[in-house]
């Protein structure tokens, strides 16, 4: 049986692995390729194998995901070491700008997603430190300040709310330039703060996020700014 032959017998294995995982720069036909070397390894150390169908397809099959696993501890080991050589980037800007809500691990974490997003726009900038560096550097700083100036604007608007402006919460809470977490606070306030009212107030309430007018408004406004104080800080 020719070699090509009996590769495509086993070849739908190579291509269900790749969809399962990712190799940094492997296209289909590096799959491929690997899928042939891993079988050349197999037809070596196990003569005849190609004659016994199942046989084939169990080996090859445990074989070549072994070898792409392993592939991808040393693919996940040298992202890690690249980041490690930017991470002082990061550590620094932490403590340079403050972002609500972020401790030690997003900011690395936050870290690690723009340079992967480095890494796929720059294929092998990983190999030249200085450029790795400040295109890191630039690109991580700028999304830093983007988050600190989305939430410098929306703490103003907070910030300029009167009475009559309460009723913006509702539409603060949906807008796409309040930080996710910072959604979820401020959602959490509003809930406990309803949850402390009676069901006459709770009425109140729902009139005041409409927009509606009532007699007591402007007491309830007041204690809701008071109780939503800690959103500013």
């Amino acid at each position: 049986m020719r070699f090509e032959e009996v590769y495509r017998s086993v070849q739908g294995i190579v291509h269900k692995t790749r969809r399962e995982y990712y190799i940094k720069l492997w296209d289909k036909s590096d799959w491929d390729q690997e899928g042939m070397i891993i079988l050349h390894q197999l037809l070596q150390q196990e003569p005849g194998i190609e004659k016994e169908a199942i046989r084939l397809y169990t080996y090859f099959k445990v074989k070549f995901r072994n070898y792409v696993k392993d592939k991808e501890k040393e693919n996940v080991m040298r992202f890690e070491e690249v980041y490690r050589s930017v991470q002082g980037i990061v550590h620094k800007t932490r403590r340079e700008y403050y972002i609500k809500l972020w401790d030690k691990s997003d900011w690395d974490q936050e870290g690690m997603i723009i340079l992967h997003q480095l890494l796929q726009q720059e294929p092998g900038i990983e190999k030249e430190a200085i450029r790795l560096y400040t295109y890191f550097k630039v690109k991580f700083r700028n999304y830093v300040k983007d988050k600190v100036r989305r939430q410098e604007s929306q703490k103003r608007k907070f910030d300029r709310m009167n009475h009559e402006d309460i009723t913006e919460l509702s539409h603060l809470v949906a807008e796409d330039g309040l930080l996710s977490d910072e959604k979820v606070l401020l959602q959490d306030m509003l809930e406990s703060y309803r949850n402390t009212l009676g069901p006459s107030d709770q009425i109140k309430y729902q009139s005041l996020i409409s927009g509606q007018r009532f007699k007591g408004r402007s007491k309830m406004l007041q204690e809701l700014k008071v109780h939503l104080s800690d959103f500013q800080d």
